[in-house]
């Protein structure tokens, strides 16, 4: 939000805010933290936000901020209501509380100073969401009252949907809303297509138990961590493609990057642009 969505002074409260205030309705209420609510919506925002991020389609900044704060007040929502979740008895507080100071510590440091000297540009949101799944699928599997053991049918149709509409949006003669711009895997489609086949064919001959499975609650998970690290590999590709050079630092990315030729001049000709994060720098001083 405060690096590629837009450059905005004091914008960085927004995210701490929404940040802090989950914190403290988890800990303070954690009864409000309501799974069968919290994990379905949260999997549904992300899937809407990793196409957002990857510039799908273009929104206005007051749009954008609006979406990721949504998306990101439910992720933390679940990140915390897990935590509180997993909180353990009296005796082991104090290392429970501290292991969650380390966390944040090491957090900060990884993204004020990891980042800029291990990424070339801003990977940190693909990252950490597929890393945040898969932490939150790791402490489902071992929590035997999780839907990865007792199953909801909500997960099912949350699955059935976004394996869908996956699918029919990566296949290269679909026409679907945003179908363009999405990775394209057309293995990963096919497989998709003959599982959903499956799917409602069992759910036709099995009815109401087929949906309760502890299954989907699994693959619901799945179906939301792979098309986040396929989004990843998807803009790594076309950034390597297009970029001249680039260069990283706490501030920004600055990037060259090479165009396709113009159609009304020679055919060797390209058309090399200085970027700065997402902002494209004047004509002037363009080569």
């Amino acid at each position: 939000m405060c690096q590629e969505v837009g450059t905005v002074p004091l914008l960085w409260i927004l995210p701490l805010a929404i940040y802090l205030l989950s914190f403290i309705i988890c800990f303070d209420r954690p009864a409000w933290y309501r799974r069968r609510f919290f994990i379905p919506t949260s999997a549904l925002l992300g899937f809407v936000a990793l196409i957002v991020a990857n510039q799908t389609f273009a929104l206005q900044l007051i749009p954008q901020l609006a979406l990721y704060s949504i998306y990101f007040f439910f992720m933390c929502m679940t990140a915390h209501g897990e935590l509180v979740h997993s909180r353990p008895g009296p005796a082991h507080l104090t290392l429970f509380y501290l292991a969650i100071a380390a966390g944040g510590a090491m957090g900060s440091i990884l993204v004020a100073v990891g980042a800029p000297a291990l990424f070339q540009d801003y990977w940190e949101f693909y990252i950490g969401f597929t890393v945040l799944w898969l932490a939150l699928s790791w402490a489902w599997w071992h929590d035997r009252s999780s839907p990865f053991h007792t199953g909801d049918p909500l997960h099912f149709h949350v699955f059935l949907f976004l394996a869908v509409y996956f699918t029919v949006a990566s296949l290269p003669t679909a026409w679907i809303p945003f179908h363009a711009q999405l990775p394209r895997p057309l293995p990963v489609s096919l497989a998709v297509i003959v599982a959903v086949g499956v799917i409602v064919t069992a759910l036709l001959v099995r009815g109401r138990l087929f949906l309760r499975r502890p299954l989907w609650s699994r693959w619901l998970a799945v179906a939301v961590i792979v098309p986040s690290a396929l989004f990843l590999i998807v803009r790594t590709h076309w950034i390597n493609r297009t970029r001249l050079a680039s260069g990283r630092n706490f501030y920004g990315v600055v990037r060259i990057s090479r165009s396709s030729p113009r159609e009304e001049g020679p055919p060797y000709l390209q058309v090399r642009q200085l970027q700065d994060q997402n902002r494209q720098i004047p004509k002037e001083l363009c080569h």
